[in-house]
């Protein structure tokens, strides 16, 4: 099995489970949030949202959220609450970037005849503990993203998704 095949079964497993999480959820309900300092849900979509544009740029491909769109989600930014939310993207317009982007990533590895994801990365400039290679970069973001999918059960509970 080659890495390409291994890295669409991740992302796709992960947007499976979002899509079943999100399932009839309204934005004020992907606004709640757990006790202490975590994430709400449109949070964390939003920042799986700006990963996933990382995805696109390891093949040229230009993101799908706006600057504007990405900044509530970055890392380090501030958690967004219901008080907060005047800054947050709209949970529709997240699950459409979502949905386009896992789309495009998914083409893109279903298409790798010759395996170019062990060429380096040529227009974009990740962490360099990501790798020198696109694979070991989308290694890492498969992880990241795997890593915040795994935080909407508890989210998808607390919003009454039964999941």
């Amino acid at each position: 099995m080659n890495n390409a095949v291994v890295l669409h079964s991740i992302i796709r497993r992960n947007q499976k489970f979002i899509e079943k999480t999100v399932s009839g959820l309204a934005h004020n309900k992907s606004l709640l949030q757990l006790p202490g300092e975590s994430n709400c849900m449109n949070w964390v979509l939003g920042h799986i949202a700006v990963y996933r544009d990382s995805m696109l740029a390891c093949n040229n491909i230009a993101p799908l959220l706006t600057e504007e769109q990405r900044m509530p989600y970055c890392y380090g930014s501030q958690p967004i609450t219901p008080n907060t939310s005047s800054f947050c993207v709209e949970l529709s317009v997240l699950l459409n970037r979502l949905n386009d982007s896992y789309h495009a990533v998914s083409e893109w590895l279903s298409s790798d005849p010759n395996n170019m994801l062990d060429a380096p990365p040529k227009y974009i400039d990740l962490h360099p503990d990501y790798g020198p290679t696109i694979v070991e970069n989308l290694g890492f973001l498969c992880w990241h993203e795997a890593n915040h999918v795994g935080e909407l059960h508890a989210l998808g509970e607390l919003a009454g998704i039964q999941i």
